[in-house]
């Protein structure tokens, strides 16, 4: 296959220098169709093979589990988290934000349209220092409390996380930050947007039809960031009258777009937030009900609320 044929033993400079020359002779579409053919793909196809291991799997979500299932969230895909109110859905938005840019030094843009920054600062401390957040709300600290809250902080205070707390947030405005903060840093690697039902968008001639709008654009911003998108989403009320309490995806609120245009979607579920003397009290379910180059399965994790953060069940 000439340049692009599998070469064991070449250097990171080898292939970096290959990568860029595939770029610049990526294969052209046909000016008659518009189409490019199979075998124009084959040479720059299998380079991008040869460089996976360069280019690693992706974002980690910082779950072992998760992570081994997703095998990593790549660039341009859109991850949807969903769950009924009071589940967590932003508990694990912010534990995949603060792994991505404080363990990862990944950029980070956190889109917040119902808390406050101060709020999501008080979490990320509850979460990064192990305290409740009742006595971090209280200023109850002891001094050694206190110690641990300076020196995490203080650990993390220069990564790469950028909040936005606006409530009018449009999905403009977060394009538009988003290329402002890639210009700054030099690239955006995700994009978390807490939640998609409330932002403001154009009035549609339905709700369906606005968010089938937020939707595309989401798709559309992941392709102009080159970056993974994670979207938290609401379900229907509908799922709380139900028997089965486990959300499935036509749960998904405000219309099918959501589950056709995400690439990953997970729920969060916990058997207690229904019945507060089940035997799982303590539990969370990430329910990968939808992944689009891999399997559906159920990972289950520790449900550390009072501290606002999930863990890995292994390790409580």
């Amino acid at each position: 296959m000439g340049e692009a044929a599998a070469r064991p033993g070449r250097s990171a400079e080898e292939l970096a220098e290959l990568a860029n020359k595939v770029v610049q002779e990526a294969a052209p579409r046909d000016t008659a169709t518009g189409l490019v053919a199979f075998g124009d793909l084959v040479a720059d196809g299998l380079t991008d093979l040869e460089l996976a291991p360069l280019t690693g799997p992706g974002l980690t979500t910082g779950f072992t589990d998760l992570d081994r299932l997703l095998d990593g969230v790549q660039p341009q895909e859109i991850v949807i988290l969903a769950g009924r109110p009071g589940m967590g859905k932003t508990i694990l938005a912010m534990d995949i934000a603060r792994h991505t840019a404080f363990r990862c030094g990944k950029v980070v843009a956190f889109f917040s349209l119902e808390m406050t920054r101060k709020q999501l600062f008080r979490r990320v401390v509850a979460a990064e220092t192990g305290i409740a957040n009742a006595r971090i709300k209280r200023g109850d600290l002891s001094p050694e409390q206190w110690t641990r809250i300076g020196d995490r902080i203080g650990a993390v205070a220069d990564a790469p996380l950028f909040l936005d707390d606006s409530t009018d947030t449009t999905i403009g405005k977060v394009a538009n930050r988003c290329r402002l903060l890639k210009a700054r840093m030099g690239r955006v690697d995700a994009v978390i947007v807490d939640y998609l039902q409330i932002m403001t968008r154009a009035r549609g001639s339905s709700p369906e039809q606005e968010i089938a709008e937020l939707s595309r654009g989401m798709k559309v911003l992941a392709g102009q960031m080159d970056a993974a998108i994670f979207v938290v989403c609401q379900l229907n009320r509908a799922l709380a009258g139900r028997q089965v309490k486990r959300p499935e995806l036509t749960d998904l609120r405000g219309s099918g777009a959501l589950e056709q245009d995400a690439d990953t979607v997970i729920f969060v579920h916990r058997d207690d937030y229904y019945d507060a003397e089940s035997p799982r009290a303590g539990e969370a379910d990430l329910i990968v009900a939808k992944q689009r180059n891999g399997a559906q399965d159920t990972v289950t994790v520790a449900a550390q609320l009072d501290k606002f953060r999930f863990a890995d069940m292994a390790i409580v």
